[in-house]
């Protein structure tokens, strides 16, 4: 009777405390169990255990992309029917996602940054669970002065705006690459060793004898920045050259940028973004120009335009567009896109994009 009676005070002893811990459990308030780092900027946090600061952050956005004329469309499998063609349309969806994760940390050369970015997008190509569904956009490790792994080319300026249009009249790659970064007297020095197997085109056309060597230059003063970048790659043609500058001026969030390059037949993919041609001959080149104004700290309009010349025949390519920031992180914008190769018909495709960044 004794033993009964220990045992279900006992249990009515953990039944309280229980009860009691529980109701303290329900009643806490939120714990912040990760140290903020602010040696680096907003946004990082120390890594557990380790003095290193981690950044996450990302985006995802959703074009809606109109073309002049129906087009292929589908992917072989995505709805089972045996061709490519599965259907033709002048429009389709189009959705990407992105996670980057920056960490940083000192060491004894400096201080050191390990970079990953991942990205997905799903498309009327998509193939479910096959193409397109996550890979490795951009991931380096930078110590001080030296920088490895895959990441935009040396080589390369770029452009603004929230729609970025892919062009055939820019270099714009990513290339597995050891890159050394230095500074004098205010002007930046780049040298990168990149694999020309990443390059433009492919492997098809490089002997795999040298690597890709880039030089580039960058300077701002004020309002304006400039980079000019030489590179040479060793096809199965020669050892094609390129070289390239471009040169930006901003006031107010408004700018001006201005962009040229040229290149030997043997070094095109240096040019005008275009594989090395087989037979090696002739020049290649383009310029560009871009003018953004900001309208409002929440609207802006861009306009494009570019000309490219090359054996096989010139082009122009032209854009406008307008973007609007309608809340914290939350972009939308519009762009008309129009190019026209001599050598092939003209098209044109207008893009309505939404984006929404986080850990920004």
């Amino acid at each position: 009777m004794k033993f009964r009676t220990l045992l279900l005070g006992t249990a009515a002893a953990f039944t309280v405390a229980g009860g009691a811990q529980a109701a303290g459990l329900a009643a806490a308030g939120p714990v912040g169990y990760v140290k903020v780092c602010d040696a680096y900027g907003a946004g990082y946090w120390y890594v557990p255990g380790t003095d290193t600061c981690l950044h996450v952050g990302g985006y995802v956005l959703f074009d809606t992309i109109f073309y002049d004329d129906s087009r292929s469309l589908n992917a072989v499998g995505y709805t089972g029917l045996p061709t490519v063609a599965d259907y033709t349309a002048s429009w389709k969806f189009y959705t990407e996602e992105q996670l980057d994760f920056t960490a940083r940390f000192m060491t004894d050369w400096g201080m050191g940054v390990a970079f990953v970015a991942i990205r997905s997008n799903h498309d009327a190509a998509t193939i479910k669970g096959v193409n397109n569904l996550g890979y490795l956009d951009t991931a380096y490790l930078k110590i001080g002065p030296l920088k490895a792994g895959y990441d935009a080319s040396t080589y390369d300026y770029g452009f603004n705006g929230l729609i970025d249009t892919p062009t055939a009249f820019d270099h714009d790659v990513h290339q597995n690459q050891l890159q050394f970064s230095t500074q004098f007297g205010g002007i930046g020095v780049l040298f990168g060793i990149e694999d020309p197997r990443d390059n433009v085109g492919g492997s098809g056309l490089y002997t795999g004898d040298l690597p890709d060597l880039v030089l580039a230059l960058t300077g701002s003063m004020g309002g304006l920045s400039w980079k000019w970048s030489a590179a040479t790659t060793d096809t199965t043609v020669g050892t094609g050259w390129g070289t390239q500058l471009g040169a930006s001026y901003s006031w107010g969030g408004s700018f001006l940028k201005i962009q040229a390059a040229v290149s030997n037949g043997a070094g095109a993919a240096y040019g005008a973004g275009l594989t090395p041609m087989a037979f090696g001959d002739g020049t290649y080149w383009h310029v560009s120009g871009q003018g953004g104004i900001a309208w409002t700290s929440a609207f802006s309009t861009l306009l494009e335009a570019g000309y490219r010349g090359d054996p096989t025949g010139n082009a122009w390519e032209a854009a406008a567009e307008a973007d609007w920031t309608i809340a914290k992180n939350v972009a939308t914008g519009v762009e008309f896109y129009y190019i026209d190769p001599e050598a092939l018909p003209s098209t044109w495709q207008v893009t309505w994009r939404t984006k929404v960044s986080f850990g920004s």
